[in-house]
């Protein structure tokens, strides 16, 4: 029996060798698959209309700094309340193509299919696995929700694909000297803090991550110099690339705003007795008329600040409410649960994601060093949804990096129910082990 099972194996690895594309060409059939799943649904849906909230948000800053070089929702009169760069990308695509949201989403259809490349590329880097990364990948490109996401006017997509390329960068900044010699080093820290600042620009969530970073950095170097060193250089990079809008900002308004002027207003939306995990309305918030865009914000600060400190056990109790509706596929900040004929499949396909996310956790906790940036970018937009509101929308930001756990446990079961699969691991270990 031994020798006859050893005999099909053997011939099976003689048929995977002969079929087996270089790694190249297996990320070119990747991205086509992503891309394809992507353009088919942008193309069938049309995109003619706007329907989600922050659509016309995006849609109007980017229709008047095309028509009236301001950055403004009322001409003449400089916004502050949201950041720059995805509706200077669409007053781009709206400049070059016409009016067009289809377009838009054509665009961050291409951008959603390399991030599954790069997503697949940081899989086979931090598990050392060619079988793990591809899964990760795969299920970066048919997740139904960043399909639909990368249909809507909404920053998310072009958003995880700068965050894909920081964390591959700074995986390379883990690895050994021998691969990343001082000079490269310096280079990928600089080039990881505008990236960061770019990131920053288009969704800004990691402004404070530096800080983070160099608790990553003593934990991955075991140095805790380089580690400040490589947070500083990251840090005063990511700071450089958003000055130009930070002083722009102090030009129109007086105040110095790195990027945008909207977490006291969402800090509020979020924490008040008319909320259960999700946000209040901005319509349902005191306009607070004759403040500024800036004054008005730090108002709503002080206001949503009140509102916590004096009912502290209300915020602890809305802390699950939140996670629920950051981890749920169906979940809107403001709009409740969405009705959908796919809901049912929607929450099986999530619960075995998570299962699946959880087991690779387990199976990679005596790796948890290679693990740190991971665990990092799940637990800090947590933080986030605990301090503000939940939402499916902004739960999108960990998916990938779940992706990326449950890769691990769903390689193992295929290696395990499927041999000749283990041909697939990548030549090489992960930077701490090389």
């Amino acid at each position: 029996m031994r020798t006859s099972s050893r005999a099909r194996l053997t011939a099976w690895s003689r048929v995977t060798n002969r079929i087996r594309l270089n790694d190249a060409a297996w990320l070119a059939l990747l991205v086509g698959l992503a891309l394809a799943l992507r353009l088919g649904y942008a193309l069938i849906d049309g995109k003619a209309t706007l329907a989600w909230g922050d659509e016309f948000t995006y849609d109007q800053l980017a229709t008047n700094l095309l028509a009236h070089g301001c950055y403004c929702f009322i001409p003449g009169e400089p916004s502050v309340l949201r950041a720059p760069l995805y509706p200077a990308f669409m007053a781009v695509v709206y400049a070059m193509l016409g009016h067009s949201y289809l377009a838009v989403v054509i665009l961050q259809a291409i951008a959603g299919a390399l991030g599954a490349a790069l997503l697949a590329l940081i899989g086979m880097r931090i598990t050392g696995s060619r079988l793990a990364g591809w899964l990760a990948g795969l299920m970066f490109a048919v997740n139904p929700l960043l399909i639909f996401t990368s249909n809507l006017l909404y920053p998310e997509t072009i958003y995880l694909l700068l965050l894909f390329a920081l964390l591959y960068l700074w995986l390379r900044l883990a690895a050994s000297p021998r691969e990343t010699p001082p000079g490269m080093w310096i280079v990928m820290s600089v080039a990881s803090g505008v990236l960061l600042g770019l990131s920053n620009l288009t969704k800004p969530n990691l402004t404070l991550f530096p800080i983070w970073l160099a608790a990553w950095g003593w934990i991955a170097f075991r140095d805790v110099r380089r580690a400040l060193v490589t947070a500083v250089v990251v840090g005063a990079a990511m700071l450089v690339a958003m000055l130009p809008w930070s002083l722009r900002n102090l030009s129109a308004t007086g105040h110095f705003i790195l990027a945008s002027a909207n977490s006291g207003m969402n800090l509020l939306q979020g924490n008040n007795p008319e909320v259960s995990g999700g946000a209040l309305d901005v319509k349902n918030l005191d306009p607070l008329p004759g403040l500024t865009e800036a004054e008005r914000d730090a108002a709503y600060w002080q206001m949503g600040m009140q509102w916590i400190t004096s009912h502290p056990g209300d915020f602890i109790r809305l802390i699950p409410h939140k996670l629920y509706k950051f981890f749920s596929p169906l979940e809107t900040s403001n709009r409740g649960t969405l009705a959908s004929s796919l809901g049912g499949p929607l929450v099986a396909g999530f619960s075995a994601h998570y299962l699946l996310a959880i087991a690779g956790v387990v199976l990679t906790a005596k790796q948890w060093r290679e693990w740190t940036l991971p665990y990092m970018l799940i637990v800090y937009p947590m933080l986030l949804t605990i301090v503000f509101y939940g939402g499916t929308r902004y739960g999108l930001v960990v998916q990938p990096f779940l992706m990326l756990f449950a890769s691990v446990a769903l390689a193992k079961i295929i290696q395990h129910v499927w041999p000749f699969a283990q041909k697939m691991r990548r030549g090489h270990g992960t930077p701490w082990r090389q």
